[in-house]
């Protein structure tokens, strides 16, 4: 076995919230009196979310047998050397780092804040970019940035934004719209031709994540609903009816696919070959159906589409498969083999963290190593243009090797068991409503159709 051997991890999904406070120093200061109004959100947000992602003893025994949530892993996910010892611990090279998770709210601008106006939600967007900047350029190449267009109005600013983003380590930004906002065009108008073509030119993948295109303030008033209902409630048992909730955050949403076609229709793809979208979080064992549905309307001849839907969706989009479902792995191929990308959602509740060799042996049991080797980590280098060079440098320090995996199913069935109640490991495909997704589909065509 050699150094060059072993396996090259990058999870293309992971989370950071650092307090408000990490944000004064790069707050404009006219915003500053904002960030008293933060951190009362803050402290109520932290009530809620504390008994969301706080496991019981007798889970953590089973779980953290090496103390990385016990020894503060979650809490301390912004805290750069903590963070990469727990990249360590597990073995990855790099990771995609998003804004958000439920040790912090975010700096105005995210779908958990309550309502924000787009001045402010701009300004927080511009302090997290440069909070984060200094922490890229510290973490070696191993942290790899998602920029937030802000609200996009002043669709100028938002590529100056773009272009600092880029200089300074970001290798993806979220799509425009990440906060439902009536003010705002639809995806295809040319409003946003000069965004495309900066992200284009600069490399800089757009990004889909759950939670895109939702009211402001909508999870803030969800979870207020839930806790506020019943303070006595176990706080494990809170947090599967949220997950199992309709319009809950892990219910099939069809605004990333919806996303998806309108960049399809818009001819986004064909004025910019070179773009690609990451649709992270959002499951992706819907996506045979969906393309398949597609595929069907785009054969009658009525559209703008220069190809399939599928053919776009294997030249220019990839499925961030956080904390991979067995589902997502058998249909692997159908999706694409070299278009999936393993994410350990870290520090979520119901990431793969601090189990993801096992979730590894359990998902991958049985799968050619070349496979195994794409969807760990080689397609997200491919996606986000990462050095692969360098990161092969840390893999031969930290990554494991393939004895490390075994990629045999000999893990614990409870812990097997705490997959499936944490993450939904065994859930069953997504189903799609045919009728529905054609409903949309049409209002779409016809929109852009009369653009």
């Amino acid at each position: 076995m050699t150094q060059a051997e072993r396996f090259l991890l990058v999870s293309a999904d992971s989370h950071v919230a650092p307090p408000p406070a990490s944000f004064r120093p790069y707050l404009e200061k006219e915003y500053l009196d904002r960030l008293d109004e933060l951190e009362s959100e803050n402290e109520q947000f932290l009530g809620w979310t504390g008994k969301l992602g706080a496991f019981p003893e007798e889970e953590l025994d089973l779980i953290d047998t090496e103390g990385a949530i016990r020894s503060g892993g979650v809490d301390e996910n912004f805290v750069l050397e903590r963070r990469l010892t727990e990249m360590d611990r597990e073995g990855i090279a790099a990771e995609l780092v998003l804004v958000g998770a439920q040790t912090a709210t975010t700096p105005f601008f995210g779908a958990t804040n309550r309502p924000y106006p787009a001045d402010v939600r701009a300004a927080g967007a511009r302090a997290y970019h440069r909070w984060f900047g200094d922490v890229l350029a510290k973490s070696g190449g191993r942290l790899i940035g998602v920029a937030n267009p802000g609200p996009a109005h002043d669709i100028e600013e938002s590529v100056r934004e773009l272009r600092w983003a880029a200089e300074h380590g970001f290798r993806s930004v979220a799509v425009p719209g990440v906060i439902l906002d009536d003010d705002l065009p639809p995806l295809w108008d040319e409003h946003y031709d000069s965004f495309w073509e900066t992200c284009a030119d600069l490399g800089l993948v757009l990004s889909v994540h759950a939670g895109h295109g939702h009211p402001q303030g909508k999870w803030f008033g969800f979870l207020e609903q839930i806790f506020g209902a019943d303070d006595e409630k176990d706080g494990r048992e809170m947090l599967q009816a949220l997950l199992n909730t309709k319009g809950g955050p892990l219910d099939l949403d069809y605004i990333p696919a919806r996303v998806t076609w309108s960049l399809m229709l818009g001819g986004v793809f064909d004025r910019y070959p070179n773009l690609q979208l990451a649709l992270t979080e959002c499951r992706s064992d819907w996506v045979p159906a969906m393309m398949a549905l597609l595929d069907e309307r785009y054969r009658r001849g009525d559209t703008p589409l220069k190809k399939s839907p599928s053919e776009y969706w294997h030249g220019h989009c990839w499925a961030g498969a956080s904390s991979i479902k067995a589902s997502e792995v058998r249909l692997r191929h159908e999706i694409g083999v070299d278009r999936i990308m393993f994410g350990r959602d870290y520090p979520h509740p119901e990431s793969t963290w601090p189990n993801t060799f096992d979730w590894f042996r359990e998902a991958f049991t049985g799968l050619p190593v070349d496979e195994v080797r794409a969807i760990v980590g080689d397609n997200a280098i491919r996606c986000y243009g990462l050095d692969r060079e360098a990161l092969q440098k840390v893999a031969d320090r930290i990554g494991p090797r393939s004895q490390d995996l075994k990629l045999e199913s000999d893990v614990d069935p409870r812990i097997v068991d705490h997959f499936a109640k944490r993450a939904g490991y065994r859930k069953s495909y997504e189903k799609i409503d045919s009728d529905e997704v054609s409903s949309l589909f049409v209002d779409d065509l016809a929109a852009t159709s009369n653009a």
